[in-house]
């Protein structure tokens, strides 16, 4: 039974060192005994446009029932794996300090990919798949930029600023929100030089790659922009610590 078990992993592993992006999910229970238990599910798009699932492991749950005991242990079994290697889960966990800036533009990077992927699909399946997801992430991204917290968060975040968004008019809304002082606010002194923005880093993958193509775009066209238009982009930029 543990060789058939090993033999049944290692087939696992290799199948899953071919996917390109995975989905995780897990349930906790706890058994008649008192004993807790956390298992972690993978589900995949294999080679043949089919839909595939592996149980990464059930792991007997003794801490307390943490977001940050449950991220070890799916970290763990993500590292036995071999699938920490993928763009979204890379691009979060690197973070130090994740904020909320980042959830638009990651979201919008993520429609722009699918969408660019979908057009080389050689199967109807493959083909309508594409179609729902990005669907799915424009609802999704819809409603998050409906939200005027992660509007603004992105807004002021100077490495997105208003390039960030997937609706024009929501970042032009988002902008009118941040520029336009609330009555209860005293009067602010004049704005000092702000600082250069670094450049963005890009990832290792090509997620971020729109993004980072807009962004320099627009430095580019400001080297060149008339007195008028450079102050009042001056202006607008938040001053930096």
């Amino acid at each position: 039974m543990a060789t058939k078990y090993q033999v049944t992993k290692e087939k696992g592993k290799t199948e899953m060192q071919k996917v390109v992006a995975v989905s995780l999910t897990s349930d906790m229970w706890t058994s008649i005994n008192m004993d807790a238990y956390l298992a972690v599910t993978c589900h995949y798009i294999d080679d043949h446009d089919k839909l595939g699932t592996v149980l990464l492991g059930v792991e007997k749950f003794s801490n307390s029932h943490t977001a940050a005991n449950i991220a070890q242990v799916k970290t763990t079994l993500m590292e036995e794996w071999g699938i920490t290697d993928k763009q979204a889960t890379v691009e979060l966990s690197e973070e130090k300090r994740v904020s909320g800036s980042k959830v638009i533009p990651l979201m919008n990077m993520l429609q722009r990919a699918v969408d660019s992927e979908g057009t080389n699909m050689t199967t109807v399946m493959a083909g309508k798949l594409a179609e729902n997801l990005v669907r799915r992430l424009r609802d999704i991204l819809s409603n998050l930029e409906s939200l005027s917290v992660m509007t603004m968060a992105t807004m002021l975040d100077p490495r997105f600023k208003t390039h960030g968004f997937f609706s024009q008019s929501t970042a032009n809304e988002a902008f009118t929100t941040v520029v336009t002082p609330s009555p209860s606010d005293a009067p602010s002194p004049p704005p000092q030089p702000a600082q250069a923005a670094g450049p963005a880093t890009t990832s290792s993958t090509n997620l971020w790659l729109p993004l980072d193509c807009i962004v320099d775009q627009t430095r580019s066209s400001n080297a060149t922009a008339d007195p008028t238009t450079e102050v009042q982009r001056y202006l607008r930029e938040a001053n930096l610590d």
